[in-house]
Parts: structure tokens; C-alpha cells; sequence
């Protein structure tokens, strides 16, 4: 029913581009332009998530060390315990020992 030479196709196709070279041009060109306009449109926007990235990375890497500096100043005042802590924590520790 759907016997069809492939070989017989490429044939009529190569003579009519022979034939008819601008207007087999012009066929091709208006089937391939929705992959290009859709090429096109997926290019924009991987460029504009790259260069968002990108500007991410970079506030990332101008705040971060200002991040660092406020976290060593939280640290150091948060984490230094005062002398009263510190001898609380050595007398129970020695309280509580076999040989204290």
C-alpha cells in the first residue's frame, strides 16, 4: 500500500533542487526558520541566566568577606568565656574526678 523507493524520491528531490535552485533555497529556508526563531530564543535566555549567575557569584564574592569579618567579631564575643565561667567549669570538672 506504502511502497515507496526512497531512492526515486532522492532522485526527483536533487533534480528539482538542480532545477529550481532559489525556489528549492526559499523551501528549505521557510521549514528550517521556526528551529532557528526557537534556537534563537533558548540562546537569549541561557545567556541571560548565565550572566545573572554570574552577577550572583560576583555580589556573592564581594559581601562574602564582609560576612567573614562580622562573624569573627560574633565569634569572638560570643564564644570567649569570661574568667567567673571558666573557674565554675574547672571546679566542677576537678569536683567530680576519682583522684580530685
Amino acid at each position: 500500500m506504502f511502497d515507496w523507493d526512497w531512492r526515486q524520491m532522492l532522485q526527483d528531490l536533487i533534480v528539482y533542487a538542480g532545477t529550481n535552485p532559489w525556489q528549492f533555497v526559499y523551501y528549505v529556508l521557510l521549514c528550517l526558520s521556526p528551529f532557528f526563531a526557537i534556537s534563537a530564543y533558548l540562546s537569549w535566555q541561557l545567556a541571560k541566566q548565565i550572566e545573572a549567575k554570574e552577577k550572583d557569584k560576583k555580589r556573592n564574592r564581594d559581601v562574602k568577606p564582609t560576612l567573614q569579618r562580622q562573624d569573627v567579631k560574633r565569634r569572638t564575643d560570643e564564644d570567649v568565656p569570661n574568667s567567673i565561667e571558666v573557674a565554675e567549669f574547672h571546679k566542677t570538672e576537678h569536683s567530680d574526678s576519682f583522684f580530685g
